[in-house]
């Protein structure tokens, strides 16, 4: 018994691991300002003041925009995880029926998640890009 509970903890560790790993890869890439740049030139936009021409620099389509790539790419890591979990679930059964079919299941769920995550941010740009394109008055 304390093999199997020995292999879940190990597996835990390492998928704590790479989920650790890939959130600081995707925090690199998300730095947006210029590294060159001395610390006194760096200047944060208030994205609720209006008093200031903020056209192009930040608005609402943009903040949905990244607030879904973000929430896409933590979908992608999670059904990643989710595929890894149900290959090796399906791979170590043994030929035991039950877990057999839980790696099939979590395979065939992590698929629809994935399905269904894509087609809400394509929803989700379309809105967005029907909303802001200007319309021709003629």
């Amino acid at each position: 018994m304390t093999r199997i509970h020995t292999k879940k903890k190990t597996l835990l560790i390492s998928f704590l691991t790479v989920f650790l790993f890939a959130l600081f890869l995707s925090s690199i890439f998300l730095v947006t300002h210029d590294v060159s740049a001395n610390s006194k030139d760096v200047q944060l936009i208030n994205p609720l003041d209006t008093s200031k021409n903020m056209e192009g620099k930040l608005d609402i389509p943009k903040i949905l925009t990244g607030f879904a790539m973000a929430l896409l790419s933590f979908v992608g890591l999670l059904a990643f995880i989710m595929f890894v979990w149900g290959g090796f679930t399906w791979l170590t059964s043994a030929g035991r029926s039950e877990q057999v079919e839980s790696g099939k299941k979590t395979l065939i769920w992590a698929t629809v998640g994935m399905i269904l995550a894509f087609a809400s941010f394509l929803i989700l740009n379309l809105l967005v890009t029907a909303l802001t394109t200007p319309v021709p008055v003629s």
